[in-house]
């Protein structure tokens, strides 16, 4: 909306020139997203001004400025997260094993699936992304999928627990689960991130060549996704595992 209390220099010339001032002189006026009714919301204030109405429009108009900057702060947030996820893709080094101490991290995870068949998994993905959305969630992560111990131990990569998006600055209320910090065991996939499966095996034989063993759940996370990369098989892919 038009802010009503919003002008700047020297346009403390009266209540008479408040109205021009609002409607007219625009480059003077901070502007965010218009509303209909700003100039009905003027008039009426000019029409019965007062101190307790001048306060209930600062009151709604702070609001609004409180809104707007969160949206401000949301927004900042996914470009740098993009900036991020940017950089470690222009690092990654693909089809290599490499290991690395992770801090924790916070997911928001979807409904189990524990399936390999798209016909399961594809619904629960959709409504996992639309909720993100729907409630603000997202700060520029791509989704990512989780795989079981068991299921990674048995081989069957392609059968997702659930998918997941990665948070940092999480809202009172919202549902997380916490990736444990530790020492990781990962490699980068390039190309279709649906076609892991040998990448899979290459970081499970590297895992038990040194002796380790891989606990809990994979993490498979993209770096570079359709939005950053135009070619499929330019994607890069991050699949990971803690280890011990």
């Amino acid at each position: 909306m038009r802010y009503l209390i919003a002008g700047h220099g020297d346009y403390a010339q009266g209540v008479a020139n408040t109205l021009k001032f609002f409607k007219d002189d625009l480059n003077n006026v901070d502007l965010l997203p218009y509303n209909n009714d700003f100039e009905q919301q003027l008039q009426a204030y000019l029409d019965r001004r007062d101190p307790e109405r001048l306060s209930a429009l600062l009151d709604q108009q702070e609001a609004e400025v409180e809104r707007e900057l969160a949206q401000l702060r949301r927004i900042q947030t996914i470009i740098r997260t993009k900036r991020k996820l940017l950089e470690r893709g222009r690092r990654a080094v693909c089809g290599q094993v490499f290991f690395e101490d992770c801090p924790p991290a916070l997911l928001i995870l979807s409904e189990p699936i524990h399936s390999a068949d798209p016909a399961v998994a594809a619904p629960i993905l959709y409504e996992h992304l639309a909720r993100c959305h729907r409630e603000g969630w997202n700060e520029g992560y791509p989704f990512g999928a989780m795989i079981s111990g068991k299921s990674l131990a048995a081989g069957r990569f392609d059968e997702y627990a659930c998918y997941f998006t990665q948070v940092e600055h999480p809202a009172a209320g919202v549902p997380l689960f916490e990736k444990p910090a530790g020492r990781y065991a990962a490699i980068c996939l390039q190309g279709d991130y649906h076609r892991a499966r040998e990448a899979y095996r290459q970081l499970l034989d590297e895992i038990s060549a040194r002796g380790l063993r891989p606990v809990g759940c994979s993490y498979k996370e993209g770096l570079w996704d359709e939005i950053a990369q135009r070619d499929p098989a330019q994607y890069r892919t991050k699949i990971s595992v803690a280890v011990e």
